[in-house]
């Protein structure tokens, strides 16, 4: 990598940092001060958030097509202008509605990030049925990663960890995060796309099988897996479209096939709620099985490319 190109990953990273932190994970932060101002509970905070991803979703399409016609430092700049605006209507709200507008205003975000990974160039022809596969697997992904964010700690509870064990577990998953982007970025920059995602697609899968069969002493391991999955997976939805249908109108693209697991990230909490409230742990057995269909859709996928 060239001195210029480390300045623009540093420069990126920066900025990336500070819109997630100021947009996708500040409800953890402000939910419950914010509800106990206004005297609501604080799940109208989440239910605020959960419409923003599901307006996200609905967006994401529109602001792809602006990142192909004006560039993505054009749509970026605007889209940090709003966070700004968000936040600034959050810090001045005194009803419910004011707060369900100031949060949906901070919360949206167009997530197209540039991918500074080489990939080859894709086929002229390729069936529709493969945007739709790539569209349920990111569907797929982003609902597990989801899932486990909001009700990690409870799972490994379930499965016999103390409190404090479970929370230094699920503390686990963000540096595997960090390891499986460095392993994307090292060996595995030298592989087909395809093939490192289904690498990260068996990942999460495989620690619920250890998980489930040896109990609380494989819980670092099933955290390290789904994390470090979790971790290439990021990098491979902005790969994976670019290697299979190429670069001509990417950003539209990749809007449409990310709405689905806009949709699915904003219904994970609830939904895999209720599936812990009735099957305690063994609810992961849901997210695995949804990570083997996944590896499937991939591996047809991978059938139907030319090598």
């Amino acid at each position: 990598m060239t001195p210029s190109q480390r300045a623009v990953v540093a420069r990126l990273g920066t900025t990336q940092t500070l819109a997630w932190a100021s947009s996708y994970y500040l409800p953890a932060l402000l939910a419950a001060p914010l509800s106990a101002e206004l005297g609501l509970p604080v799940t109208s905070v989440f239910g605020a958030f959960t419409l923003a991803l599901v307006i996200s979703a609905l967006v994401g399409p529109r602001a792809g097509r602006a990142i192909d016609e004006l560039g993505g430092r054009t749509v970026l700049l605007a889209t940090n202008v709003l966070f700004a605006l968000g936040l600034a209507s959050l810090g001045l709200v005194q009803s419910e509605w004011q707060r369900w507008a100031a949060v949906e205003t901070a919360a949206e975000e167009a997530d197209q990030r540039p991918q500074l990974r080489e990939v080859s160039a894709a086929p002229r022809q390729v069936p529709r049925w493969m945007g739709m596969a790539m569209a349920t697997v990111f569907a797929i992904t982003w609902f597990t990663s989801t899932a486990m964010a909001a009700h990690l700690p409870t799972l490994l509870q379930a499965q016999g960890l103390s409190q404090a064990a479970a929370l230094g577990v699920a503390m686990l998953v963000g540096p595997a995060q960090v390891a499986g982007r460095l392993l994307e970025f090292g060996f595995l920059r030298h592989v087909h796309p395809l093939l490192s995602a289904r690498l990260a697609a068996a990942t999460h899968p495989l620690g619920v099988v250890g998980f489930m069969a040896f109990g609380p002493a494989a819980a670092w391991l099933f955290a390290g897996l789904h994390g470090t999955g979790n971790g290439i997976l990021t990098i491979a939805k902005g790969t994976l479209p670019l290697v299979v249908f190429g670069a001509a109108g990417y950003g539209q693209r990749q809007g449409w096939l990310m709405a689905p697991a806009r949709i699915a990230q904003a219904a994970a909490p609830v939904l895999f709620g209720l599936a812990v409230t009735q099957w305690a742990s063994g609810a992961l057995w849901l997210t695995a099985g949804l990570g083997v269909l996944a590896l499937l859709m991939l591996q047809a996928m991978a059938a139907h490319l030319p090598r």
